[in-house]
């Protein structure tokens, strides 16, 4: 990468030429990374993760907790095999849950958690096929939005 000298006085075509230089630079870039990850309609910096695999057996302690904003489950095998939403997201926050896997699975809030009112621990379905997304109403409760 070019070193630009600081305390210099640069004329419009030094500008232009350096300026040309980082476009060039940044057309090389994938999107994604150019924009950070940023999504435009809320303006909240996204995480992914793919290829997550659901806990075989299901159950809330061993789940498969998700790390991401928007998490794609490649593999769900058997009925009710288990991910479990992460605790450390702000109220107010969103996360997708994408189930590409066979099988419905089960997610299950963070441990003392509750998802749309039901009692605390209680786990939702996530159809083969369905996209889930939900948002943080408090610090311990999430709502399928």
């Amino acid at each position: 990468m070019k070193n630009i000298r600081r305390n210099k006085v640069f004329s419009f075509d030094d500008v232009t030429r350096e300026l040309n230089y980082i476009r060039d630079i940044l057309e090389k870039l994938p999107e994604e990374i150019v924009m950070s990850n940023i999504n435009t309609a809320t303006g909240i910096a996204e995480t992914f993760t793919d290829d997550i695999t659901a806990r075989v057996g299901g159950g809330q302690t061993l789940a498969t907790v998700l790390t991401s904003n928007v998490n794609r489950i490649t593999t769900c095998t058997n009925a009710d095999d288990s991910v479990r939403l992460p605790s450390n997201f702000e109220v107010g926050y969103p996360i997708t849950i994408i189930n590409d896997g066979v099988a419905r699975c089960a997610l299950y809030p963070s441990l003392g958690h509750m998802i749309n009112n039901l009692i605390a621990d209680v786990p939702v379905q996530v159809l083969s096929g369905q996209r889930m997304e939900l948002k943080t109403t408090s610090n311990y409760e999430w709502d399928i939005i």
